[in-house]
């Protein structure tokens, strides 16, 4: 499976320096508005992106805007040129979540990186699997 937005949501760096630098509230709860190995600049080599079609599901994706940081994907679709409003929209026409769901789905990087932006880090996408591991 290729590297999507769906899953650039998900990814962060585990560089130590990075990890620590995620700060938690008075319940050790992550505050992720100061994440700082998140999220992750998507770098696409040249003819590192493809397209391919994917089953829309409104319900499916309704549910999974719940889950979704919004600032993050809209983040990782910039990197790949395209674009998605400043916050996720409150009319949720067919047509709204159809751009979403191509975003998220349809759009995958084959070839590339991922940076984290705090230390620079870098994780190649090679046919479209990010390599996630550390060797440190």
């Amino acid at each position: 499976s290729d590297l999507r937005l769906l899953t650039h949501n998900l990814l962060i760096c585990n560089v130590a320096k990075c990890v620590a630098t995620v700060t938690k509230d008075n319940e050790g709860v992550p505050d992720t508005e100061k994440k700082m190995n998140f999220p992750l600049q998507i770098v696409v080599e040249e003819g590192g992106l493809s397209e391919r079609e994917d089953d829309f599901n409104r319900e499916f994706i309704l549910n999974l805007l719940n889950k979704l940081d919004w600032q993050a994907f809209r983040s990782g679709a910039a990197d790949i040129g395209y674009t998605v409003p400043d916050v996720q929209p409150a009319d949720l026409t067919d047509d709204v979540l159809k751009n979403i769901h191509h975003a998220l789905f349809e759009l995958e990087v084959i070839r590339g990186k991922l940076v984290c932006r705090h230390c620079g880090r870098e994780y190649t996408i090679e046919q479209g699997i990010p390599n996630m591991l550390l060797r440190e």
